[in-house]
C-alpha cells in the first residue's frame, strides 16, 4: 500500500516516463528496420508523385530468399498499367506504390534506393481484390467496378487510387 501511494503521488511523471519509453522503443524499431533492410526515411515531397527505385515490398523482406526489387513511377494525372503472367508480381508492385505513399506519411523508412522520390498524396484509395478466387462472376466484377467508381468520385488531384486483382492490375 505504501508503494502504491508513492507511485500514485508521482502518477503524472510515471505516465510521462512510460510515453517516452514507448516513443524510444518505436524509434529504435524503425532504426533497426531501416538498417536491416536498407530502408530510407524519405522527406515527403509536395507534389503527388512516386518515383521508386529498387522498391521492395516491406512484408516480404523478412521472408527467406531474395525479394525482387522494382522501379515504379507514377505522377498525378497519370495512369499505370501492370500486366504479365499469373504470379508475376503485379499485385506486389501495386501494393508497393500504396505502401510507400502511406509509409512516408508516418515517417516509416521505405525499402527503396537513394534517389527515389516519394511525394505527398492527400488520400490513398484502393480496391485490390484477390485474383486467386475461382468466383469471377459478373456480380464480383460489378462490385469491383462499384468500388473503383466510389474511389474515383472521392479522388482529387492529390489522391492515389489503386485498383487491381480482377484480371488487370492498374492504378
Amino acid at each position: 500500500q505504501e508503494l502504491n501511494r508513492a507511485v500514485a503521488a508521482q502518477l503524472d511523471d510515471v505516465r510521462r516516463a512510460q510515453q517516452v519509453c514507448i516513443e524510444v522503443d518505436c524509434l529504435r524499431a524503425l532504426a533497426t528496420f531501416a538498417q536491416r533492410f536498407e530502408a530510407i526515411a524519405f522527406e515527403p515531397q509536395e507534389q503527388s508523385r512516386l518515383e521508386l527505385k529498387a522498391m521492395r515490398h516491406p512484408l516480404l523482406l523478412g521472408e527467406v530468399g531474395s525479394v525482387v526489387a522494382n522501379d515504379l513511377s507514377l505522377s498525378a494525372g497519370q495512369g499505370l498499367i501492370l500486366s504479365g503472367p499469373n504470379a508475376g508480381g503485379k499485385t506486389v508492385a501495386l501494393k508497393c506504390l500504396g505502401l510507400a505513399a502511406l509509409m512516408v506519411r508516418t515517417g516509416i523508412p521505405i525499402p527503396a534506393a537513394e534517389g527515389s522520390i516519394v511525394g505527398w498524396f492527400g488520400e490513398v484509395l484502393t480496391d485490390v481484390g484477390d485474383n486467386q478466387s475461382l468466383m469471377h462472376s459478373l456480380s464480383t466484377f460489378s462490385a469491383h467496378i462499384a468500388n473503383v467508381s466510389t474511389c474515383l468520385n472521392r479522388a482529387d488531384a492529390n489522391t492515389l487510387v489503386l485498383g487491381g486483382g480482377y484480371g488487370l492490375e492498374q492504378t
